[in-house]
């Protein structure tokens, strides 16, 4: 399945779809071209035309997905959103932190740190999480996650004997059936009680697979990395006006979307 999700990840995705709509025009333009070198100008007006109209949706598609527009549109039309920032001192006491990975970054062929991105969020609020005793230990999720994420949460003054690694996971369905199967062994608790730490637009998914795949896990979302637009605020000129930032976090957006319908689809 984990290969299944990355092939539809690749196949269905903004810049695939508008790449094709653009090759596309343009194929119906050279051909137009083609027929009005032999005089059969009613057929190449019409590729023309189609062509014309196929330019023009390309380019207010890549527009609308530079904006934050799009953003804010996506994630409340998916309720990505749900789960609201809640204050630390909000939060019950829990026996384990679990901080999913996010792809934070770290090459150690070439740095033994761990690279700071907005995933980097996710150990950074763990640690918060740590620090005001909300639970004694912590537990990233996640492929690579100990020389990244467990590096950072070191860095940031959580010992070394709090932290727990799961080192293997590639997808969230692998965070969720991995972290319960290593809270059993480790903590030696059937049933447990965890604070989850991932990224706003991630958590929604995140708790519709951990319900399913992890059934003996009580998990209370703590939302992080909200990124730069203002879901709940008034409109605004700058949600209008693109940006290669707004566009990169848009296909994070579309990702999570994508995924929430696969899963309900799926019966999560």
């Amino acid at each position: 399945m984990y290969y299944v999700n990355k092939i539809a990840l690749g196949i269905f995705n903004p810049v695939t779809f508008g790449v094709a709509v653009f090759i596309i025009s343009l194929l119906f333009l050279l051909i137009g071209l083609r027929l009005l070198k032999h005089n059969e100008g009613d057929k190449s007006k019409k590729l023309f035309v189609i062509s014309i109209f196929a330019l023009a949706f390309c380019f207010g598609w890549f527009y609308f997905w530079s904006t934050g527009m799009c953003q804010r549109t996506m994630g409340k039309i998916c309720g990505l959103y749900e789960y609201g920032l809640v204050e630390i001192e909000g939060l019950p006491q829990c026996d384990a932190i679990v901080e999913l990975g996010g792809g934070m970054g770290g090459d150690t062929n070439i740095s033994k740190y761990a690279c700071l991105t907005p995933a980097a969020s996710r150990p950074w609020h763990a640690a918060r999480l740590w620090k005001a005793r909300k639970a004694p230990f912590v537990i990233t999720s996640g492929l690579g996650t100990r020389d990244t994420d467990g590096q950072l949460l070191i860095d940031l003054g959580v010992p070394d004997s709090a932290l727990i690694y799961e080192n293997a996971s590639r997808n969230t369905e692998e965070n969720a059936c991995f972290t319960q199967r290593l809270i059993r062994d480790k903590l030696a608790l059937t049933n447990a009680r965890v604070l989850l730490v991932t990224s706003a637009s991630h958590m929604k998914r995140a708790m519709m697979i951990f319900r399913k795949c992890a059934p003996n896990l009580t998990c209370i979302p703590v939302v992080t990395d909200y990124g730069s637009v203002n879901w709940f605020g008034p409109l605004s000129l700058k949600l209008f006006i693109p940006s290669v930032h707004d566009f990169l976090g848009n296909l994070v957006v579309w990702k999570e979307c994508l995924g929430v319908l696969g899963y309900k689809l799926r019966g999560f």
